[in-house]
């Protein structure tokens, strides 16, 4: 499965290569999926058995769901809940320059038919802050 978001005219392409995984946008999200195209930053989905926080320098810890990591040349978001387990149930892998990425999910707190959301809140915004905050995307955004 694949989809492609663009917001501020940063395309993101989420790709998916196994079949039994369904994913999904919802809310707001889904206004700025576009058709398929050239992408600015591509994301690769996975499921893993397990998952645990890197065993790396640890940059930012909200104090809630998510955990900022530098491990080598790339940077770990960890995303843990308390009401699942304290283990992470996602985690999302980027280049310095968060272009191309991978998402894990953890099988052990997500079961195998649950419909997958990649880029639910918080990890949306946090891709995006990065990208802009590198001076990719649209100079001018329209509001309202």
């Amino acid at each position: 499965m694949t989809f492609t978001l663009r917001v501020a005219d940063i395309a993101t392409r989420v790709v998916c290569d196994e079949p039994a995984v369904a994913l999904t946008v919802s809310g707001a999200a889904r206004r700025f999926l576009v058709p398929e195209g050239p992408a600015d930053v591509t994301i690769q989905v996975e499921r893993a058995s397990s998952l645990e926080d890197p065993q790396a320098k640890k940059l930012f810890d909200s104090g809630l769901v998510w955990r900022l990591y530098r491990d080598g040349g790339d940077f770990v978001f960890s995303f843990t809940s308390a009401s699942l387990t304290p283990v992470p149930y996602k985690l999302a892998r980027f280049d310095t320059s968060f272009t191309n990425g991978t998402v894990w999910f953890n099988r052990a707190c997500l079961p195998d038919d649950r419909v997958l959301e990649p880029l639910d809140f918080p990890l949306a915004e946090l891709l995006m802050i990065n990208l802009l905050a590198r001076g990719r995307g649209s100079r001018f955004m329209a509001v309202g």
